[in-house]
């Protein structure tokens, strides 16, 4: 993922059940939800997620609402400080 690509990188998972969640949750943690998971990833400029019914959405800790929900990248509109990567300048 990069931060200046002006693509949001999405990880779908999609729902069987509780348990089969709570380890997508464990595989998303250690890294291993794209190999060893059902995930689809995706870069975007935008996404739109609903669902039936509604269902509430924190973003970054926030509470934000309720699905459904559209989120679109604003290239050049946040400033990010980040360390860097890799030896760059």
């Amino acid at each position: 993922a990069r931060l200046d690509d002006g693509k949001l990188d999405v990880c779908a998972f999609p729902f069987e059940n509780k348990m089969v969640s709570v380890q997508q949750v464990m595989q998303l943690l250690m890294g291993q939800h794209v190999e060893r998971g059902k995930a689809r990833y995706f870069k975007t400029t935008g996404v739109k997620i609903e669902s039936a019914p509604p269902v509430p959405v924190q973003l970054d800790g926030d509470e934000w609402g309720t699905t459904p929900l559209e989120l679109r990248v604003c290239p050049g509109v946040l400033d990010v400080l980040s360390p860097l990567a890799n030896g760059e300048k």
